[in-house]
This record gives C-alpha cells, sequence and structure tokens, in this order.
C-alpha cells in the first residue's frame, strides 16, 4: 500500500540509521539514495512505470511498485513534487508483503541490497544489535488504507528518526522477524 504522506507528517521524522545521528549511506538501499536527486521521470526512463498509485491524501504524491521474482520481494517508491515541476524520490520500501501485483517487474535490475548487515527474514535482536536501540517500538494494528502502521506489514515496527532531519527508518517484524524496510525523507 501506498506511504501516507499525512501518517509522515504527524509524528514520523526505510534504512540503517542509529538512533543519534544518519549518514548520507544510511539513506540508501542499493543505488537508491534519499539524498541524491532522482526524478520520477529518470526513474521510469531506467525502470520502467511499474504499478502506478497515487496518494489518498495528497495528490503531489506517486507511488511506483514492482515485484522482484528472483528475489520474491516487493519494492515500493514514493514520489513527491510539492508543487515544483519535476517530482523526486522521497522513500523506499522493500520486503515481503505485497504490495501491488506481482506482474509488475522492472526493465533492469535494480541491485537492492540493505545496508549494515540487515536482511528480511533476519531476527529481531540482530537488528538492534547492529542498529542500536531504536528511537521507539511501534505496535502495528489494523489501520485505514495507507498507514505506515498498518498490521499487514506485521506485528510491530522498530523505528530510527534522526533530531536533524526527516530522515526515518522503520524496520517491521512479524514473529520476531524481519518482513519490510521502510527509508523515508519526506514531511
Amino acid at each position: 500500500m501506498p506511504l501516507p504522506t499525512n501518517q509522515l507528517a504527524a509524528g514520523l521524522a526505510m534504512f540503517a540509521l542509529s538512533a543519534s545521528a544518519a549518514t548520507s549511506s544510511d539513506s540508501c538501499i542499493g543505488n537508491f539514495c534519499l539524498y541524491k536527486p532522482l526524478t520520477e521521470k529518470q526513474f521510469v526512463h531506467q525502470y520502467g512505470r511499474g504499478e502506478v498509485r497515487r496518494d489518498d491524501y495528497n495528490t503531489d504524491v506517486r507511488y511506483r511498485c514492482f515485484y522482484e521474482r528472483d528475489f520474491g520481494r516487493w519494492v515500493q517508491f514514493q514520489f513527491s513534487n510539492h508543487g515544483a515541476e519535476s517530482a523526486h524520490l522521497e522513500a523506499v520500501m522493500i520486503g515481503k508483503t505485497e504490495l501491488c501485483s506481482a506482474r509488475h517487474r522492472t526493465r533492469r535490475p535494480m541491485n537492492l541490497r540493505m545496508g549494515q548487515g540487515i536482511a528480511l527474514g533476519m531476527k529481531e535482536g540482530e537488528v538492534i544489535e547492529k542498529l542500536g536501540r531504536p528511537t521507539r517500538k511501534q505496535p502495528l494494528v489494523p489501520e485505514p488504507h495507507n498507514s505506515i502502521f498498518d498490521s499487514r506489514y506485521g506485528d510491530h515496527a522498530l523505528v530510527y528518526e534522526t533530531d536533524h532531519s526527516l530522515l526515518l527508518s522503520v524496520v517491521y517484524l512479524k514473529d520476531g522477524k524481519v518482513t519490510n524496510y521502510l527509508i523515508s525523507n519526506s514531511e
């Protein structure tokens, strides 16, 4: 499901961050880095359209979703233009939760890898050992369409926020194992 901008704005400020600071490599999943300008047009040219959806609450936000059959995982990209002429990458979610139809594939491999040793299926204790204590643990409950804290992603999440930026990482867990991962640099 798309990542709602209003949910991110209302108390949040997908990747490998310590609770105290973020580095440029902490805001990347593979080659997709939130600190590097990547327009939606450039992205579509390289990887294809994917399944396209709009945010229910913010018309400036679009989502492009793909299924990576070779890895058995979904990846969703959030783009926003905030009134500007071109939309830029603001968030990436990767995981085992079905985010869109499996028929949407990329034109070329995305080379997605999670840094700092985090992997889908990893145990919660291993995540905390690698990333440190989270800013908070968030229970996941059934939520209205588009909530990033919906129980369809797992039973709880480890949330890593930074003090001086909007950068946010969320590690989703079910039965103590990583199911999904989100990095966001959205308001």
